[in-house]
C-alpha cells in the first residue's frame, strides 16, 4: 500500500520534507503535515523515504516515527540542492540522510 500524506498545510512554506515519491520508497506508512510539523510513520525496521527536498526550517519539526529504538529510516533527497536542518529533527529510532548535493 502506498503512503497517505494528510493534513492541509502546504510544507513547502513551512521548510519541511516535500516530493515524496511513494514508488520509490519502502516501509513509509503515512505522512502528515500539520502547522511547522511533519510526522512521517513507519512500519518497517528498516525503511526509506525518497524525498525531493528533506529540510527542517528553523521552528519546525520533522518527526520519524519507527518500530522501535534499533530501527532505521533514511530519507533520499533528489532535488540536487543541500539539505539544511534549522529546526529540529526527532525520532524514537535511527535517522540517516543521503543527498549527493
Amino acid at each position: 500500500a502506498g503512503a497517505l500524506l494528510a493534513g492541509s498545510f502546504t510544507p513547502a512554506m513551512a521548510e519541511l520534507p516535500t516530493g515524496f515519491d511513494p514508488g520509490q520508497s519502502h516501509g513509509v506508512d503515512r505522512i502528515t503535515y500539520g502547522q511547522n510539523r511533519a510526522d512521517i510513520y513507519t512500519n518497517r525496521d528498516r525503511s526509506f523515504g525518497t524525498f525531493a527536498s528533506f529540510n527542517t526550517g528553523a521552528g519546525n519539526t520533522t518527526a520519524v516515527w519507527q518500530p522501535g529504538a534499533t530501527s532505521m529510516f533514511v530519507a533520499r533527497v533528489t532535488n540536487g540542492a543541500p539539505t539544511t536542518v534549522y529546526g529540529t529533527l526527532t525520532s524514537n529510532g535511527r535517522v540517516g540522510i543521503i543527498n549527493n548535493a
